[in-house]
């Protein structure tokens, strides 16, 4: 814990100047450069082993697989055969492993700092809650799905300038690192829909949201054990056996929680939606935290609303920036960043495993 203390503290100290309109362009550049490096030696020096069963169960084993088979095989065995196929290239010419989680890293964390260096009002608030909101303790072990979501982010700037065809192109380029991010396509008719839309019909879908949440607590998981039981058995669909087994977790309950309460809240402080970045970045959480409430069913339901419900890291500190008075944007901004630390040494970091830091040339204890 000591080591994330440490490292909060330098990336605070850091990105602290950024949060005022005064600060050079320069300084934001270097002090966004220095972030990211933190960020990504952090992930691609780590120990193999640290981190949810991911990285250790399924991709180092997977990596020295690829050594041995070709890339004929590649393609006829694994679903998602791009990112494998890469991997083998990379081996042809450097195979390091440690090298490779680095080069993961880098491909899941640029993206997304370059989007809060370009989006974010405060860049601070967004870092610490990139690192707390569990998008950060993911890319330990969920590989695949971060670098999708990575090039997703860079999907989000043509969503913004409603640039249909490159944003379909980097949709379809993150499908095929992981195909389940085809699913942000419906973000862009949803955000381009020229229906208004007030506060008052918000508030009203985030009460579906939380209704449709209690009951499939209640009911929803015996329900689609039974229809994945009867998928498996009776279609010999055994790659879906996962999904009919008991698959309820506080984890994706607490998920669930956190990002309704950043939907609700921050539709309580909205009353002007004309604002095209605010409007897109409430809809796109309104998606996410949708899909988030089938995740005590289906965990598989988190990977999908994640794709979405990473932009609240700029849609916090936009609600920030509507505050009038200066001295409420730095109390809030205070709360935000003291909270979303202690959330991550306490909570995110020990669920995703990744506490205490271990270095690769470390042995875990």
């Amino acid at each position: 814990m000591i080591f994330y203390i440490f490292i909060i503290s330098v990336i605070t100290l850091i990105l602290l100047p950024c949060s005022y309109t005064n600060t050079s362009k320069k300084y934001r550049v270097f002090a966004m450069t220095i972030t990211t490096i933190i960020l990504v030696l952090i992930l691609g020096l780590r120990n193999k082993n640290i981190g949810m069963n991911d990285t250790k169960a399924l991709y180092i084993p997977e990596y020295y697989r690829i050594q041995r088979i070709d890339i004929a095989q590649i393609i006829n065995e694994y679903k998602d055969p791009v990112f494998y196929m890469l991997t083998k290239i990379f081996i042809l010419i450097i195979n390091n492993s440690q090298l490779w989680l680095l080069l993961c890293g880098a491909i899941y964390i640029i993206p997304i700092m370059i989007l809060i260096y370009k989006e974010s009002k405060y860049p601070l608030v967004s870092v610490i809650l990139f690192m707390a909101l569990n998008f950060f303790g993911t890319a330990f072990s969920g590989i695949r799905h971060c670098i999708a979501c990575g090039i997703l982010c860079i999907a989000y700037k043509y969503l913004e300038e409603k640039n249909f065809k490159k944003f379909c192109i980097y949709v379809i380029i993150a499908s095929l690192f992981h195909l389940s991010s085809i699913i942000f396509l419906v973000a862009y008719p949803i955000c381009n829909s020229k229906k208004n839309i007030s506060q008052k019909q918000m508030i009203k879908f985030s009460c579906i949201i939380l209704a449709v949440f209690v009951i499939n607590n209640s009911f929803g998981r015996v329900i689609v054990q039974n229809i994945m039981t009867f998928v498996t058995k009776n279609l010999q669909l055994t790659r879906f056996d996962i999904y009919s087994a008991e698959n309820f977790s506080y984890l994706n309950n607490n998920l669930f929680i956190m990002n309704y309460f950043i939907f609700a809240i921050c539709n309580f402080f909205i009353f002007d939606y004309e604002n095209n970045k605010i409007k897109n970045l409430i809809l796109l959480q309104a998606i996410g935290t949708s899909l988030l409430a089938f995740t005590t069913t289906l965990g598989e339901f988190y990977r999908l609303g994640y794709f979405f419900i990473i932009y609240s890291i700029l849609l916090i500190p936009e609600i920030v920036s509507l505050f009038q008075k200066k001295n409420t944007r730095f109390l809030a901004r205070f709360g935000i960043v003291t909270l979303g630390t202690l959330y991550f040494l306490l909570f995110s970091a020990k669920n995703n495993k990744i506490i205490p830091y271990i270095p690769y040339w470390k042995e875990l204890l």
